[in-house]
């Protein structure tokens, strides 16, 4: 039917489709717009006061940490002094137990050790406890940590007690002083 129709009949329902089809298209469009536009405009306004709302915070946390940056740089400082302090023990107990290897002997056996640091960090106290194949290893050992540059400012206290065995002692040895 449409073949039926003369040119210019032809050029002006082409041209009403068109405006037509054209004309839907902007509706739908419009009306998503403005559907997304209504459903999305309380989320609008909800996320703009959760936005004031975290600014306030933010500002309110600035103040906060204005007026504290130097106590937190303090306590920052000094966590690290302890840090660096507990790693200069560390290394005085790696070079403690590395003397105690050396000068332990063949015939004495340390089962296990005990270090304790005072508060203040400048004395400390070792406990060693072990076994002794015989009096005179144990002897040895003794008079070793006695003499040894390490332990120069420190006393040993090994009771007389353990001497009264000869052969397989066990011992408890206690070391104070600058470790």
């Amino acid at each position: 039917m449409y073949n039926l129709l003369p040119e210019e009949k032809k050029k002006g329902v082409k041209k009403e489709y068109r405006f037509r089809l054209y004309s839907i298209i902007l509706l739908a469009f419009s009306a998503a717009f403005f559907s997304g536009t209504v459903f999305l405009f309380p989320s609008y306004l909800f996320s703009t006061i959760e936005l004031r709302n975290l600014t306030e915070q933010k500002d309110a946390e600035t103040e906060k940490t204005e007026k504290g940056t130097v106590g937190a740089e303090l306590q920052r400082l000094r966590g690290k002094l302890q840090g660096m302090e507990l790693l200069e023990k560390r290394d005085r107990f790696s070079i403690l137990l590395d003397t105690l290897g050396t000068l332990r002997g063949e015939g004495v056996k340390i089962k296990t050790i005990g270090f304790h640091p005072d508060r203040e960090g400048t004395n400390a106290t070792l406990s060693l406890s072990g076994n002794a194949s015989t009096r005179d290893s144990l002897q040895v050992f003794a008079d070793r940590l006695r003499k040894s540059e390490a332990l120069a400012s420190t006393t040993i206290d090994l009771p007389v007690g353990v001497f009264a065995k000869k052969e397989n002692i066990q011992f408890n040895m206690t070391i104070t002083g600058s470790l």
